[in-house]
């Protein structure tokens, strides 16, 4: 209310009183949310990560002490349980780690890590993570909340059955959705990062490869009665098979002895804890490796649990175990490469012994073909690391050819399987007419003119893309025929000639898993020890194309090219468990790639992430191996300059975002003309200098759409800043993979030093680092663009992202002139079509700068020497 000079005095005490209430109840907003933030109090930090954690994912306060509340203290984990939370963890108050510059990694909170620092509820973690061993998310998280109820419901006495009526019952309603998020967020930050895991001993592993299990119904029975404050010190559980889900939960969250006998054979015993109590697992059979149990007859599937009380054993629950595939198995854990065998029990695939064998044959061979294709600089300007594939025979020639295997970080394993028959001496794949159809690729190519790729994804469209690359691969296409000969689904049986590959077909999942053992292949060359368990991406539904695939295919078969961002999607997909495709990148007929002026740096899914190896401009960036990534587990962040201190690193900023896709921009550019641009240094003499310039970098990171971030990386030298593109350097190296800089240098056409550097002195203008950083490209086209002796890495990559879309020449040697005279007979017509001529000079050595964790011992030389080159 406003106050006015006809308002009462009273009236105007009481607001005044009112007033001064207000501010003696005030508070700091700022400072009172820097000192939660920074507080020393572990307490307050984890209350504060799981507010946090609740605003994020939208969950009532209420409803989260309602299930946490009624959870805790329903289990006791024993000491195997133990070491797994300090695996879980492990790392979660560290600083910051270094990466790859200028990402760090910070551990990965989330609530299903933080409810591990209470004792009480810590085995809800644990649960989960088992569990993941053998079932998806849906089950387990129906699972978890029917035990929470159904083991509260008995500590306080409520004997009433539940399960048959689950959905109705409001309390697991209620606690539903919350253990969802709790499912998801474990599987995200623990199961799938691989920070720890909670596999069954080899011993018990080893008895069926199938795998038998409970239901859930079956699972939260047996267990609740197990976990009973009343049962007896001794108990029997008798079965036809061993009890995967049962078994693994006992080893984890039982305290006494457990023995497992099968066929009368004590396999495994541990003591679990120090309690009197004993539980033995009786097994009768120990399953073959064909699987043949999974069709072993219902009655056989019985089992029942005895307790042992004054001397007499009495039968307290009976139910029925099921197959791994009757159940719908579908572990989410990280699985090894290349092993089919992991998921065998959803696929028709496992009782097709040679059908199997001849997948991993042709994966093999298609891997090697496609490791030995050689490869060339990609001549259209494009805004990519692109190389040009060569299919032509051509005749030995002195120099040395560049392979695809020459870019992977390293080579696959799948090279060493023995799947297939050795390759001959002096094997060449452009003759390899076996493996690759060079009728199939001219069709390939014609399609691509005649209809570009459509950007939906229909029936049809899969469907021909899975017909041009059998087309193209004549040992797929057998493959292909020989599924179907043997399958006896309706379509195959019927229509011998039909090509669509339907979910359940023998074709569909023989096609489907060789695009997976490619796939695997693909994430091994960049470095990837592990595949991620996650269903989207592990198990064919509706799509073969098992990671996207097909587009790396398709990119040599129609467009004779590699684009190394859609190797990193494909790779990062198997790795990560999440398949990106970047929207901003359309593909045309002509095979040209129209970008959206970005280029992928890293991928981010849950703990776990993915970034190029060359993001560090500090480092050497070579072709050689760049089609890989560097691993981190935990989340990214990077590091911020303080406004009062630009130069001292005081804080990260992290990427939250459970899916982050971060992206890097092109270099900024910089609107220059003859009136503006400063004079660079004149060239007095043939002696250039060494360039004395100390450049500082920092980075600045933010959100741009949803699940992507862009990554600005600024540089400054002097008076000038200028924001330049990390991968520009690496785009121009793929343009460059036969360009090597002559150790000597013999001056051309007779001409004395002196004599070629007043040639190239009339249209070369020479320029320090500061005036390169704020000026290059620079005009006019017709001059020469040339850099000081340039001596460590971080000017020379700068230089090199400046002069993206220029001709480039890189000098090694003391001589400049010979360098730029042939840089300056470049013809007219390419040079318009061009940022102009740009020669770089370096000196014979750079030097790369290490950077130190900030808990490691400072070294004593902060950098390091390579020979450039």
């Amino acid at each position: 209310m406003a106050l006015t000079q006809n308002t009462p005095r009273s009236q105007r005490a009481e607001l005044a009183a009112r007033g001064m209430d207000v501010s003696a109840r005030g508070m700091d907003l700022l400072q009172t949310i820097a000192e939660i933030t920074n507080s020393s109090n572990g307490a307050i930090k984890t209350a504060s990560n799981v507010m946090y954690w609740l605003g994020r994912e939208r969950i009532n306060q209420e409803d989260l002490e309602h299930c946490l509340t009624r959870a805790k203290d329903l289990v006791h984990p024993n000491g195997d349980a133990l070491l797994f939370y300090n695996d879980v963890l492990k790392g979660i108050e560290m600083m910051p780690q270094s990466v790859l510059r200028p990402f760090k990694s910070i551990s990965s909170g989330s609530l299903g890590r933080f409810l591990v620092f209470d004792p009480g509820l810590a085995w809800i973690t644990s649960t989960i993570s088992g569990l993941y061993q053998f079932h998806d998310e849906s089950f387990i998280a129906h699972a978890v909340t029917a035990l929470i109820v159904h083991m509260n419901a008995q500590r306080e006495g409520d004997q009433t059955k539940f399960l048959s009526s689950f959905w109705s019952n409001p309390v697991c309603l209620k606690m539903m959705p919350v253990v969802k998020k709790i499912t998801s967020s474990v599987w995200l930050n623990i199961v799938n990062s691989g920070n720890a895991s909670m596999p069954l001993p080899e011993e018990l592993r080893t008895i069926c490869p199938v795998g038998h299990h409970l239901d859930i119904n079956d699972l939260v029975e047996a267990l609740a009665r197990l976990n009973h404050p009343c049962r007896a010190a001794r108990v029997i559980i008798s079965s036809q098979y061993l009890l995967g889900n049962l078994i693994l939960w006992l080893i984890y969250h039982f305290n006494g002895l457990l023995r497992v006998i099968v066929s009368g054979k004590t396999t495994y015993e541990s003591r679990l804890g120090y309690e009197e109590r004993e539980v033995e697992v009786r097994v009768s059979l120990r399953c073959g490796s064909d699987g043949e149990c999974s069709n072993a007859r219902d009655n056989a599937r019985q089992f029942e649990m005895v307790e042992c009380i004054a001397s007499d054993w009495r039968q307290f629950f009976k139910g029925n175990s099921l197959s791994s595939s009757s159940l719908g198995h579908k572990p989410r854990v990280r699985k090894a490469l290349y092993d089919l065998d992991a998921w065998r029990s959803i696929t028709p695939l496992n009782s097709h012994a040679a059908l199997q064998s001849k997948i991993r044959q042709v994966a093999l061979d298609m891997v090697r073909w496609i490791c030995r294709l050689r490869i060339e600089p990609f001549a259209p300007a494009i805004s990519g690391i692109v190389y040009k594939v060569d299919l032509k025979r051509t005749e030995a020639s002195g120099r040395q050819m560049t392979l695809i295997s020459d870019l992977l970080k390293r080579s696959p394993s799948i090279l060493q399987a023995a799947w297939a028959s050795e390759l001959p001496r002096n094997w060449a794949p452009e003759d390899a007419v076996e493996i690759w159809s060079p009728q199939g690729f001219a069709q390939a190519a014609s399609h691509s003119k005649q209809r570009p790729e459509p950007s939906d994804d229909t029936d049809s469209v899969k469907d021909t893309r899975a017909s041009l690359i059998r087309g193209c691969f004549p040992g797929l296409d057998d493959l292909i025929s020989r599924a179907q000969a043997q399958c006896q689904c309706v379509t195959c049986s019927n229509e011998k000639t039909i090509t669509h590959l339907q979910s359940g077909c023998l074709k569909f999942h023989a096609y489907a898993a060789v695009l997976t053992l490619l796939g695997h292949s693909v994430a091994d060359a960049f470095s990837a020890d592990d595949v991620s368990g996650a269903e989207d991406t592990s198990f064919q539904v509706t799509n073969p194309d098992v990671y996207f695939v097909e587009r790396i295919l398709l990119d040599i078969a129609q467009n004779s090219r590699i684009v190394w961002q859609t190797w990193f999607q494909v790779a990062a997909c198997v790795y990560l468990g999440r398949c990106y495709v970047n929207p901003g990148v359309k593909r045309r007929a002509k095979g040209m790639l129209t970008a959206d002026g970005t280029m992928l740096m890293a991928i981010q899914y849950g703990g776990l992430a993915v970034v190029a190896p060359w993001t560090d401009l500090s480092l050497e960036i070579s072709h050689i191996g760049s089609f890989g990534f560097v691993t981190v587990r935990g989340r990214l962040c990077v590091p911020t300059a303080t406004k009062d201190h630009p130069g001292s690193i005081t804080t990260h900023q992290v990427v939250d975002d459970d899916f982050a896709v971060i992206k890097d921009r092109k270099t900024e550019f910089t609107a220059t003309d003859d009136q503006n641009v400063e004079s660079p240094i004149s060239i007095a003499d043939i002696h250039l200098p060494v360039d004395d310039h100390d450049p500082e970098l920092d980075v600045i990171l933010f959100s741009s759409d949803h699940e992507e971030y862009h990554l600005l990386t600024r540089v400054r030298s002097g008076k000038y800043s200028r924001l330049v593109s990390t991968s520009a350097t690496a785009i121009l190296q793929s343009k460059l993979i036969h360009s090597q800089a002559p150790k000597a240098c013999k001056h051309e056409s007779g001409l004395t030093s002196n004599e070629a550097a007043s040639v190239a002195a009339d249209k070369a203008l020479v320029y320090p680092f500061d005036k390169m950083l704020g000026q290059w490209p620079g005009v006019p086209l017709g001059r020469l663009h040339m850099s000081q002796f340039i001596d460590t890495y971080l000017k020379y990559n700068v230089a090199l992202a400046l002069a993206e879309g220029g001709i480039v020449a890189v000098n090694g040697t003391r001589c400049w002139t010979c360098a730029a005279r042939r840089l300056l007979e470049t013809q007219g017509r390419r040079i318009a079509m061009s940022s102009g001529l740009f020669l770089i000079n370096t000196t014979s050595v750079l030097r790369e700068e290490v950077e130190i964790n900030p808990r490691s011992e400072p070294s004593k030389e902060p950098l390091r020497q390579v020979t450039a080159g």
